[in-house]
């Protein structure tokens, strides 16, 4: 959709992808910066590095637009994570000492599973572009 909006509107649009490489995600910010970008769309799925990426472009007076991943001094669009899962961790206790008096038979954390096969079907969409 954008790249369409670009050509009708004359703009010049550039793309670059980090594979989820936080050196890679640096990187690339630097060639925003030598590109001399006009404004900035952007997920990085390596927030880590996204206090040092909002450095430099605040340096070149690039203003960013992100989602799913909030950082200070940028324009977020969706929904706040932090907030989302404060609002769940909150519920889950509530129902566990509810229902299970602070004791349930066990416990599963399936969220590096989860995020791993997510992670390798967003790569594979990306790939396939």
């Amino acid at each position: 959709m954008l790249k369409l909006e670009q050509k009708k509107r004359g703009w010049d649009y550039y793309e670059v992808s980090n594979k989820l490489d936080a050196p890679t995600a640096v990187k690339n910010a630097d060639l925003i910066v030598q590109q001399k970008c006009s404004a900035l769309i952007q997920f990085n799925g390596r927030p880590e590095v996204n206090p040092t990426i909002a450095k430099k472009l605040a340096k070149a007076k690039i203003p960013v637009i992100t989602y799913d991943i909030a950082q200070p001094g940028w324009y977020f669009l969706g929904i706040d994570n932090l907030a989302a899962g404060k609002a769940g961790g909150a519920a889950l206790g509530k129902l566990i000492k509810d229902k299970w008096n602070c004791q349930p038979d066990l416990v599963l954390n399936l969220m590096d599973t989860v995020l791993e096969l997510l992670m390798q079907c967003v790569l594979a969409e990306w790939s396939k572009a």
